[in-house]
């Protein structure tokens, strides 16, 4: 994993000199590697098994003048993968990484990718991101300013999405537990986390307290 480690910081770095990472929300179990890392929740240990990074941009019109993704990455020796039938692009850095751009799915959605004319791409849309995107904080680390969703956020969204997660439910299960019961030890963490879930819609909070009641867990005391 070390060298999984390594990549990911490889990429982050080239992302904010070609000033992309100012423009996405870094999401996926990196986010809770970010938590440790900068150990911005107390004794968090993060449950990271995954070589996958995602990120969800946060405009898919900006910035306006538009950034060559796919040049960018290609130079500093990362493959480009585009799905033959969605059309959708991932990156790999050989066998290690895999790099996804993702955008929030907008109204009824729709089949195909979003077109992203800003990093000329074309992204899969995912539904709930928005409550990744309106719920950020901005995590310095070594002069790096990398933007994640809150904790708070961060463990809603994957309770309400894990309904579809099929075979990464379970590793989602534990990964629910842990930020859960870490943000519980914190008092104004969980006041966090108390007052987003009551500012949520009626159906998210049912999906939320469905997860809740057939795990035996309790969000709220």
């Amino acid at each position: 994993m070390d060298n999984i480690k390594k990549i990911f910081w490889e990429t982050i770095i080239i992302l904010k000199k070609n000033r992309i990472l100012e423009h996405v929300v870094l999401i996926g179990s990196w986010v809770e590697y970010i938590y440790e890392r900068s150990n911005y929740l107390k004794e968090f240990e993060a449950n990271l098994k995954t070589k996958d990074i995602d990120f969800l941009i946060k405009n898919i019109h900006k910035p306006g003048e538009g950034i060559d993704i796919v040049d960018i990455l290609e130079k500093e020796g990362y493959a480009t993968a585009i799905d033959y039938i969605s059309g959708a692009y991932k990156f790999y850095k050989g066998k290690d990484l895999e790099i996804e751009f993702l955008v929030r799915e907008i109204g009824k959605g729709q089949i195909k990718p979003y077109t992203v004319p800003s990093f000329g791409i074309k992204a899969e849309g995912l539904r709930y991101m928005d409550l990744l995107l309106h719920n950020t904080i901005t995590i310095n680390i070594e002069n790096i300013d990398i933007t994640v969703p809150s904790p708070q956020a961060y463990l809603l969204q994957k309770i309400i999405i894990n309904d579809q997660r099929k075979n990464k439910a379970g590793k989602d299960y534990l990964g629910i537990e842990n930020l859960l019961e870490n943000i519980k030890r914190s008092n104004a963490q969980y006041q966090e986390l108390e007052e987003l879930y009551n500012s949520l819609t009626k159906k998210r909070r049912n999906k939320i307290d469905k997860f809740l009641n057939i795990n035996l867990f309790d969000l709220l005391e």
